[in-house]
């Protein structure tokens, strides 16, 4: 691969007349450098800024190469920041994370009845949610459909609505993608379906986002089970402790009441292992393609700075400084980062949002909205900007080099 790639640059370097190699060597090729140069000088910006901005586009084809590096640095940089975050909203759904702290299973030796009562006469007890699940044929799906029930406050559990709306009656269901996909449903449908062998009325009012059962699940109020099914009860309860509870004295002693009829534990809201390497796969991606990126606008300055020595060295023989020298360098850079931020950021949130959109989609959901609004409206602006002054630093040592050349012997040598 790296012989293929300096195969192009080593044919023209041997094919290139000495001549044409004295006399242009060190003049930038193309247009874009002059055109950006009086554009800038248009603007009234400091002469060095002006010289540097010319030297960024000098070499069309360099240019583009490293803008390229930047791009994907920058664009790597935005998904790994903000699938993250999507993918933190969608665990904290999954797990009711601050909805609720503690989940309670009870065994069915033990009445729903008793589990209520012990559990409502605890102190720390702020609201109970209890669920249980029956089997649904559902028109379309080939396997029955699990369901979940709820009797209490489902809406305050935390799952994240899609489109329309979470059930507020009997009768009503909310369901992942997939379960709609393959029942033909759309929101505001009415279906038949059917439990322990009678028919079921449901309409349909909200997509939800679900990764068990890959999206074939049916959520509603208990009581529209209980037309159908008189004796279902729950048997797991989410319950929310007042603020400020000690959750781990709380599980010891509801637990207590009867350890081998009911479990009881603290909500697990740990991200699953799977998202916490693709969290690291993601960071170290981004950093060694910031890297090459910061390489790239580092290269392109330094080759740069090398081929215009002579210019710079009769600028500073007219007056300019060192430090202006280093403005010169550095405006160059971030330039080239700056340019190249602006491409990726658009890019970067393309790309977050597909890849969102395919991890939802394998598992039989829709990307919910509030997984797509990640970033804050300064962060989109810090990201690029960010990427310029990192440039602007790896343009210090070649700015550096430039400010210090002798204006003698660079002159003499040529």
């Amino acid at each position: 691969m790296v012989a293929v790639a300096a195969t192009v640059p080593a044919l023209r370097a041997g094919m290139l007349k000495p001549i044409v190699a004295i006399t242009k060597a060190s003049a930038p090729r193309g247009s874009g450098g002059r055109m950006l140069r009086h554009a800038a000088a248009r603007l009234r910006l400091p002469r060095p800024v002006v010289l540097g901005i010319g030297d960024a586009f000098a070499r069309p084809l360099r240019a583009a190469l490293t803008l390229i590096t930047v791009l994907l640095g920058v664009a790597t940089v935005v998904v790994a920041v903000g699938l993250p975050r999507s993918f933190d909203l969608i665990n904290n759904s999954e797990t009711g994370a601050g909805n609720y702290q503690v989940v309670v299973t009870r065994s069915s030796a033990y009445p729903d009845s008793d589990v209520m009562r012990v559990l409502n006469a605890q102190p720390e007890t702020a609201r109970v949610v209890a669920s249980g699940g029956q089997n649904v044929i559902v028109p379309g799906v080939g396997d029955p459909v699990n369901t979940r029930l709820f009797r209490g406050d489902s809406s305050r559990l935390g799952y994240m609505v899609v489109a329309g709306r979470w059930y507020s009656a009997p009768g009503e269901v909310v369901a992942p993608a997939a379960l709609m996909h393959d029942a033909h449903l759309k929101i505001g449908d009415s279906f038949t379906g059917t439990a322990n062998g009678q028919p079921l009325q449901l309409r349909l009012v909200g997509e939800t986002y679900d990764i068990n059962n890959l999206g074939h699940s049916l959520f509603m109020d208990i009581a529209t089970m209980a037309s159908v099914t008189p004796a279902v009860e729950p048997f797991l309860y989410d319950v929310t402790l007042a603020p400020g509870s000690d959750v781990s004295a709380y599980v010891r002693r509801v637990a207590a009441v009867e350890p081998d009829l009911l479990d009881v534990r603290a909500s697990d809201t740990s991200t699953i292992a799977p998202v916490k390497i693709i969290d690291l796969v993601l960071l170290i991606l981004a950093g060694v393609l910031a890297l090459i990126g910061v390489g790239g606008v580092f290269n392109t300055v330094l080759l740069n700075t090398r081929e215009r020595i002579h210019d710079t060295a009769t600028l500073k023989a007219l007056g300019m400084s060192p430090r202006q020298v280093i403005v010169m360098v550095g405006a160059s850079a971030g330039l080239l980062a700056l340019v190249g931020g602006l491409v990726a950021m658009p890019l970067g949130l393309s790309l977050h949002h597909v890849l969102n959109d395919v991890i939802s989609n394998s598992a039989g959901n829709e990307t919910p909205p509030v997984a797509y609004a990640v970033f804050n409206a300064y962060e989109l602006v810090l990201i690029p900007l960010l990427g310029v002054g990192v440039a602007i630093a790896a343009a210090l040592i070649p700015g550096r080099w430039a400010a210090r050349t002798n204006v003698v012997e660079v002159l003499h040598a040529e």
